[in-house]
């Protein structure tokens, strides 16, 4: 893996060669970490590897995986699959807590 300019967000590079220094890299994926919660997108291939990589060093939950069913949740945040293509991120979970906090229904 390969740090980013984001501290906490890591490539995930393959090369034509591994090993060899002067070999094409190519970005397959990205893994982010914050404290203790990993969250990797790419190909399924790529994420398998990288958690399974993440699991041989830490003891480790079952992961969890996006899908079309349902919500993922990562630092606060709910990802879903959007019908469309890619990814809809947000905080609605958040959103409301605040609401019922400060505007009592």
């Amino acid at each position: 893996m390969h740090q980013t300019v984001e501290p906490n967000v890591w490539q995930i590079l393959s090369s034509e060669e591994p090993g060899r220094a002067d070999s094409d890299e190519r970005v397959d994926g990205f893994c982010t970490l914050y404290v203790d919660d990993v969250l990797v997108c790419g190909p399924p291939e790529v994420i398998k590897g990288c958690l399974g990589r993440v699991t041989q060093e830490w003891s480790c939950s079952q992961a969890e995986y996006l899908s079309e069913k349902g919500t993922l949740r990562f630092c606060g945040m709910e990802l879903k699959l959007n019908p469309n293509g890619g990814i809809l991120l947000s905080q609605e979970s958040y959103t409301s807590d605040i609401l019922e906090r400060y505007i009592p229904m």
